[in-house]
């Protein structure tokens, strides 16, 4: 008998979808039409592909090697300014700043005194032939001193910008220790922004120099004269890197709020109607179950939703609007999602006993 009723209801469900054509046919192609916007415009924003190659079996080398932490793009000239804590005697500070001096990171740095000025840039000299400078260099040195208090480093780091004339490449680092194992590492940024970017591009840089800091320490507090960190990048596949418009991935889930508000409104508008007119009543007296009523529009929803949902899909993925996402999880989540809006649908037809209230709450819902 249920059979029977759904198939009865489901027929009904159909004619009304029919004679309603083009609301059908909206609330199939909208999300899909929003999908082709977005992938029009990331296609217009100049997407580009990065292919990173493989690495296998890299080779083991020390962390003190000089072209690990500076290579030619990177800083050159280096101020470092130490505040130990009162748990260092002189001996210990002595060693802690001789254990730096001779680290392998600045066998090829010329040390300077405080006081003394850092080198400028010598003046660039052109090769005639390929008219690229060919001493356009700043030699590698480096500074290592001792403040007692922070208003000391304050103040040495403020008087080491104003006399820099290449700041593009030095570097000012200052360490304050609050135990023989804790410290603090400072560095100059101007605004949030260039931190966080700071952030992003210098952690392995940040490594090298926490590394020669920890190598250094324990030198100091445990005598050792020998005490090395290797490195090692970590095997992987090669891959290919699509670099889209980060803005349209961002801003995608949020156009997704709207994709079933054609959905909504209709199925909504469709359940007050009936409950307005007592259609449904009628029917409960003659001996329709109320559950075949709910089924009957469930299902019915259920198929445009998913209709709707493999049309999106298939856009999202001929626009590459997410690269890193299986086709079937993108499926999943946007049915999953179509649903639980017929299912608010449904809760809300309790609630509302007029067809224009309903039309309008469907809209505002989303």
């Amino acid at each position: 008998m249920l059979f029977n009723q759904l198939k009865t209801l489901l027929w009904r469900n159909a004619i009304l979808k029919r004679r309603g054509l083009v609301s059908t046919l909206l609330e199939i192609i909208i999300p899909t039409l929003i999908i082709l916007l977005l992938g029009l415009n990331s296609n217009g924003g100049g997407n580009s592909k990065k292919k990173l190659q493989g690495i296998v079996n890299s080779p083991i080398v020390s962390i003190e090697n000089d072209t690990l932490l500076w290579d030619n793009n990177e800083y050159k000239q280096i101020s470092l300014g130490i505040i130990f804590s009162q748990d260092f005697n002189d001996q210990m500070k002595n060693t802690f700043v001789e254990n730096i001096k001779t680290n392998k990171l600045f066998s090829n740095f010329t040390l300077l005194p405080k006081e003394q000025q850092f080198s400028t840039k010598q003046d660039k000299t052109l090769n005639n032939e390929t008219n690229v400078p060919i001493n356009d260099l700043i030699k590698k040195e480096y500074k290592i001193f001792v403040s007692t208090s922070e208003l000391e480093l304050k103040d040495a780091y403020k008087e080491s910008f104003n006399d820099k004339n290449e700041k593009e490449k030095y570097k000012f680092y200052g360490i304050m220790f609050k135990s023989l194992t804790k410290y603090e590492i400072y560095f100059r940024y101007n605004d949030d922004d260039e931190y966080d970017e700071l952030i992003d591009k210098s952690k392995d840089e940040n490594t090298k120099e926490k590394t020669l800091l920890i190598i250094s320490l324990v030198k100091t507090l445990t005598n050792i004269p020998e005490y090395t960190v290797n490195t090692k990048i970590m095997d992987r596949g090669s891959y290919e890197y699509n670099n889209n418009n980060k803005a349209l991935s961002v801003m995608t889930p949020l156009f997704m709020l709207f994709y079933f508000v054609p959905c909504v409104s209709s199925l909504l508008n469709h359940l007050v109607i009936e409950k307005e007119s007592r259609i449904k009543e009628s029917l409960v007296i003659i001996g329709l179950k109320k559950s075949s009523f709910w089924i009957s529009w469930a299902i019915t929803y259920g198929l445009i939703i998913t209709i709707s949902s493999v049309l999106v899909t298939i856009a999202m993925y001929f626009f590459k609007l997410f690269v890193y996402i299986n086709w079937s999880a993108t499926f999943v989540v946007t049915i999953v999602y179509g649903l639980s809006c017929c299912c608010i649908s449904f809760i809300l037809s309790t609630l509302i006993k007029k067809s224009k209230t309903a039309s309008t709450l469907g809209v505002m819902k989303q």
